[in-house]
């Protein structure tokens, strides 16, 4: 087995875990073999540079691929045979400004994962998994004509994931999470580069989860100038 990370910088680091089933009722050493497997080892990428960018301008990033891995084992209970099929999805948007009193950095990313584990034989089951992860960060720097200067980060950031299991002999069930944070922050310096003090300070994060066997929770709390304002339950979603 072996694992790589395209377009890592300059380090990567990850940690898994290797599910091992044992087969009581085998008599031998169970065989098997891969049926399919269309994963490429480098995924295509488009970089699309819009302005002169020097050093102003837009820069347009986007990659997916879409594959299938399937198998089959011969066991004590006859052939099972499982498919795994996931589509990942990369967009990146980013629009820079550079001039001698600005330096201004936006960016909206999103990354989508979606993936089917289908397995057929004695217990057959579909599992199915969502993930999204986007990012929406404002970064900018401007001098004033005495010399000050101030920055402004606005960051937008969430997590979502919802799963269905639907096993061959029995009721389908589901779950979700969703978590998002979005803070913002005024930096102020004077004209030698020294800090000064900040504004504009506030933070806000919503949780939401729940499942089929009826759990339901949501939360909302939010801050400003390093005080907590809201702290209290909100829907959980899904129509709840």
């Amino acid at each position: 087995m072996a694992l790589s990370e395209f377009n890592a910088d300059n380090y990567f680091s990850v940690t898994a875990n290797l599910l091992l089933f044992l087969d009581h009722g085998a008599t031998g050493p169970l065989t098997g073999a891969l049926d399919t497997d269309t994963l490429a080892a480098v995924p295509p990428e488009t970089v699309t540079q819009k302005g002169t960018f020097n050093p102003n301008g837009f820069i347009n990033t986007q990659s997916g691929r879409t594959f299938t891995i399937a198998g089959h084992l011969k066991t004590s209970r006859g052939i099972v045979r499982t498919q795994v099929n996931q589509s990942i999805q990369f967009v990146q948007q980013e629009r820079v400004v550079d001039s001698a009193t600005q330096f201004e950095q936006k960016i909206a990313q999103d990354e989508t994962v979606s993936s089917s584990t289908i397995t057929t034989g004695p217990s057959p089951d579909t599992f199915q998994e969502a993930f999204e992860y986007p990012l929406q960060l404002l970064y900018n720097y401007t001098v004033n004509t005495n010399g000050t200067s101030q920055q402004l980060t606005t960051l937008r950031q969430g997590y979502s994931v919802s799963t269905v299991d639907s096993p061959g002999h029995g009721p389908a069930t589901w779950s979700f999470v969703s978590n998002t944070v979005a803070p913002k922050d005024t930096l102020h310096f004077d004209s030698s580069g020294n800090f000064l003090n900040f504004s504009n300070n506030a933070s806000s994060q919503v949780y939401q989860s729940g499942d089929s066997a009826g759990a339901c929770y949501g939360r909302l709390v939010a801050s400003r100038s390093l005080v907590v304002i809201t702290d209290h339950r909100i829907s959980c979603g899904k129509g709840q």
